[in-house]
């Protein structure tokens, strides 16, 4: 019976060497994975920065571009004002 222990020890000891060897096959491509994530991770966030200041610089066109509407809007509603203002006396 010892004969037959010896063989479920050994056929274990098989199984837990080819796991140990597949894990250690994975590792290389699990560390070059992981690589790849972290430089894509900062090209994500370099463009989600560049994207942040353009959004930025829009809104800042935008107020600009509002005041000078409004601006124009109100020279234009002053000159209809005296227009007619002077077209009624």
């Amino acid at each position: 019976m010892t004969n037959g222990h010896d063989n479920d020890l050994e056929a274990g000891m098989q199984r837990a060497e080819r796991i140990i060897a597949a894990l250690a096959d994975n590792q290389d491509a699990i560390q070059s994975e992981l690589r790849t994530l972290a430089k894509s991770q900062v090209l994500m966030s370099e463009s989600l920065t560049k994207l942040a200041q353009a959004q930025a610089d829009l809104v800042e066109t935008q107020k600009h571009g509002d005041e000078r509407l409004n601006a124009l809007s109100y020279y234009y509603f002053q000159r209809h004002l005296n227009e007619h203002s002077k077209g009624s006396n």
